[in-house]
């Protein structure tokens, strides 16, 4: 199987996803809903390891804590998904901002800030752009829809930095560890802190036969899409499968949330401009 088809395997897996999340966060809350999302994927990831490898994966600690990072992120991402799922998915993207920020400072790539440079141009021209979208999404003539859309400023300023310092981690270990050891280890202390999380808000975690259905399609889909994305990655450089699958799959769930979710009013007025400049910019940040 070559990297075009899990690719495509991987878009398809991860647009269910994305459709699925957006049902999800709509009808419980953040932490109940991640809960049995990570729980199923969890189960699958702990079989296919055992199956594939005939062992049991490696557990490190410092590993295992950078999931409280991820926590963070997962948990503000699904707020911002109760409110747009069209926006939270094109600037969840700039997450990679931030994994890139921390590799020029950690890992000596600094010609990521380089003005001589294309590929500084680029990541410079990202941020301007992306600021600009920002700019235009949170000044809406209406106050309500401006206060929503300063609340989910905040859910994805959030979700930005901590996906993309989760995003980092995972970097650095993934060379000391296979994929699934890395996913394992991360969920082993994402799980335990939903629950927790849950416990102490008083949220109901009976969550009916159809929502439990929908999370275990959701935990299904998610694994396929990880297992494609890594197998692709052992196939094909990073700088040329990443940007390809971000981009598209950027694309694919903006129309998702415009035909599934009426999220038409981001295709008029200040908020086209906005999400114009906001995928432009990110094309820029992927691409260099």
């Amino acid at each position: 199987m070559n990297w075009q088809i899990l690719l495509v395997i991987n878009l398809a897996a991860a647009s269910v996803r994305e459709y699925l999340n957006k049902k999800v966060a709509d009808r419980v809350s953040p932490f109940v809903g991640l809960f049995y999302i990570f729980f199923f994927a969890q189960t699958l990831f702990y079989i296919s390891f055992i199956l594939y490898y005939r062992a049991f994966p490696r557990f490190d600690l410092l590993l295992s804590l950078t999931g409280i990072v991820l926590f963070v992120g997962f948990v503000s991402y699904f707020a911002a998904l109760k409110i747009s799922l069209s926006q939270s998915i094109l600037f969840q993207s700039y997450s990679i901002l931030v994994t890139v920020v921390l590799s020029a400072i950690f890992l000596g790539e600094s010609k990521y800030f380089d003005f001589h440079t294309a590929t500084g141009l680029k990541v410079i021209s990202g941020i301007v752009l992306s600021f600009l979208a920002l700019w235009y999404l949170l000044h809406q003539k209406n106050k309500k829809q401006e206060q929503l859309e300063k609340k989910w400023f905040i859910y994805i300023l959030t979700t930005i930095v901590f996906l993309g310092v989760g995003s980092f981690f995972t970097v650095f270990f993934i060379h000391r560890f296979t994929p699934l050891e890395v996913i394992i280890n991360q969920d082993n202390v994402i799980i335990p802190l939903l629950l927790l999380s849950a416990v102490i808000k008083k949220d109901n975690l009976k969550i009916g036969r159809k929502m439990l259905q929908i999370s275990g399609i959701n935990a299904f889909v998610s694994a396929i899409a990880v297992v494609a994305f890594y197998q692709a990655l052992l196939m094909t450089p990073v700088a040329k499968f990443y940007p390809l699958q971000q981009l598209s799959l950027v694309v694919i769930t903006m129309f998702t949330g415009v035909i599934f979710y009426k999220e038409k009013d981001l295709f008029s007025g200040t908020k086209l401009v906005g999400m114009a400049l906001g995928l432009a910019g990110m094309v820029l940040l992927i691409t260099s």
